[in-house]
C-alpha cells in the first residue's frame, strides 16, 4: 500500500481506470488518495476511452386486463407493463450460443406504458416510453407507436436516471453525448417532414442539456434528409456523426456536430455508383456507419446486385476529402448454408464493429425479427481475421448495442434531473428496478 500511494498521480489513474467497474466502486473505499483520484474529472475522461462493447437490451411486455362499468356495459382494456433488462456483452459470442440466456442482474422495470430501446451514448441508455399506448381496447394493436411521450436515460452502472420530456412537435432523438468538459449528458433532437417510407428532412435540430427545461434549437443551414427513426449516431473525435442524403441529388454525406462549438458541418462519404443512381431511400437503407477498434471512420455499404458489403475507412479525418476514404475489404454477404445476407438486409438491420477478447475484430449484423422468421432475432457476424461468418441466436425482444460503460455520478451527468429508483429482489433472485 505504502508503494502505491508514493506512485504520481497519473501513473495512478493509468492503473485505476483499467479496472473493472465494480472494483473500482471498491477502490473508493480504499484511502483518500484512491478516493481522490478516482472522482477526478481527468479519471472519468480516461475511463470513457476505454472500448465500447456489445449489450444485449431485452425488452418483455406483461400483459393485463382492466375491466371498466358505464352506460355501454363491461369494457375490457388491455394495459402492458414493459421491463428492459441490460447484459453486458461478455467475452465473445460463439458458434454454441453459450450466450443466448445467461443471468440479467440489471433490469429497468415501467408500469402501465410501453418502452423501446432509442440507443447507448457514453454510458447512458436511452428509452422510449409511449404512456399514450399503454391501454387499448380489444381491437388489433397499431402497428407502430408514434412518437414517445418522454424519454428516459439509465446509466445501468451507477443506476442514474433521468425522465426527459420531448420538445413539441414530434421528431425522433437522434443522439447524445456527454459534455467533453462539464460531462453534463446532453440530448440531440431532430424534427422535419416525412419523405416517403421512413427519410425526414430535417428542418429542425435541437439540444438539451439534461437537467434544464429548455431545448436550445441549433442552426442548421444544409438541405439534408435523415433515416428517421432508423438514424444511427456514432461519436468520434469529440463529434457525432449520420449519414444523410444532401442536396437536391440526394448525395451520400456525413453530417457531423461538433459537440463543443456546437456547430453543423458536412464531409464527404463513399457511394458506388450504382447505389448512387438507386432512389433515395435505398441510398441509406444500404449504407451503415462505423468505427474501426483503432478509432477509424467507417461506411459499410450492401450491395445487392454482388452480394456483398464494401467497408471503406477514412483514413484521413481532419482532411475529410473523399481521395481520403480507402476501401478496405468487400465481404461476401453469402454464407456457406447458401443464405444471402443482402436479401433480408433492411432499413433496420443493425452493424457494428466488435474487437473480439480473443479472435480480433468482427463486424456484427442484426437483422430485423420480422426479416429473419420463426418468431428469432439473429445476429451474423463477420471475423476480419479469419475471413469466415459465424451466427448467433438471441431472443425476439432482444437488441443489441454498442456500449461504453460510464462511471459519472447522478448528479454530474443529469443535475437536477436525476431521480431515484426503488428496487425488490425477484423470484429469480435478480434486482429490479423501478421507475
Amino acid at each position: 500500500m505504502d508503494a502505491l500511494a508514493s506512485l504520481p498521480a497519473d501513473v495512478l489513474v493509468a492503473i485505476l481506470v483499467r479496472l473493472p467497474v465494480r472494483s473500482i466502486a471498491r477502490c473508493r473505499k480504499v484511502c483518500r488518495a484512491w478516493r481522490s483520484a478516482i472522482s477526478h474529472p481527468s479519471f472519468d475522461i480516461a475511463y470513457a476511452q476505454r472500448p465500447a462493447a456489445v449489450v444485449k437490451l431485452t425488452t418483455n411486455e406483461l400483459f393485463g386486463f382492466d375491466v371498466e362499468y358505464g352506460g355501454a356495459g363491461v369494457l375490457p382494456k388491455i394495459f402492458a407493463t414493459t421491463s428492459v433488462a441490460f447484459e453486458l456483452f461478455r467475452g465473445r459470442w460463439h458458434r454454441d450460443n453459450v450466450h443466448i440466456n445467461p443471468p440479467s442482474t440489471r433490469a429497468l422495470i415501467f408500469g402501465r406504458t410501453r418502452s423501446s430501446v432509442r440507443g447507448s451514448w457514453d454510458g447512458v441508455v436511452c428509452i422510449e416510453l409511449f404512456s399514450h399506448t399503454a391501454e387499448w381496447s380489444l381491437v388489433p394493436l397499431p402497428p407502430r407507436y408514434g412518437h414517445a411521450d418522454q424519454y428516459v436515460l439509465w446509466n445501468p452502472v451507477t443506476m442514474a436516471c433521468a425522465a426527459i420530456s420531448p420538445p413539441a412537435g414530434g421528431g425522433e432523438i437522434m443522439g447524445a453525448y456527454s459534455h467533453p468538459s462539464t460531462r453534463r449528458f446532453h440530448l440531440v433532437h431532430a424534427s422535419g417532414e416525412t419523405v416517403g417510407g421512413h427519410l425526414m428532412a430535417s428542418t429542425s435540430f435541437r439540444i438539451l442539456r439534461v437537467g434544464d427545461a429548455v431545448w436550445r434549437e441549433i442552426p442548421l443551414k444544409e438541405e439534408i434528409s435523415m433515416a428517421g427513426h432508423y438514424a444511427r449516431c456514432v461519436s468520434l473525435h469529440g463529434s457525432l456523426h449520420w449519414l444523410v442524403l444532401w442536396g437536391s441529388e440526394s448525395k451520400l454525406r456525413l453530417l457531423v456536430f461538433d459537440t463543443i462549438r456546437e456547430k453543423f458541418r458536412l464531409m464527404q462519404a463513399p457511394a458506388p455508383p450504382r447505389l448512387r443512381e438507386g432512389a433515395a431511400e435505398d441510398v441509406l437503407t444500404m449504407a451503415r456507419l462505423g468505427v474501426l477498434s483503432g478509432g477509424k471512420l467507417c461506411t459499410f455499404i450492401v450491395e445487392p446486385w454482388t452480394s456483398s458489403m464494401e467497408v471503406w475507412v477514412l483514413e484521413d479525418y481532419e482532411a475529410a476529402a473523399l481521395s481520403s476514404w480507402r476501401l478496405k475489404e468487400r465481404i461476401s454477404l453469402v454464407l456457406w448454408n447458401r443464405s444471402d445476407l443482402s436479401r433480408t438486409f433492411c432499413i433496420a438491420t443493425d452493424v457494428e464493429v466488435v474487437e473480439g477478447v480473443r479472435d480480433g475484430e468482427e463486424i456484427f449484423i442484426r437483422h430485423s425479427n420480422r426479416m429473419v422468421g420463426g418468431g428469432g432475432s439473429r445476429i451474423d457476424a463477420y471475423n476480419l481475421g479469419r475471413k469466415e461468418w459465424h451466427m448467433v441466436n438471441v431472443s425476439q425482444s432482444a437488441r443489441t448495442v454498442m456500449h461504453r460503460e460510464s462511471i459519472l455520478q447522478p448528479e454530474v451527468s443529469f443535475g437536477g434531473a436525476a431521480r431515484a429508483l426503488s428496487h425488490k429482489i425477484d423470484k429469480n433472485g435478480h434486482k429490479c428496478y423501478y421507475l
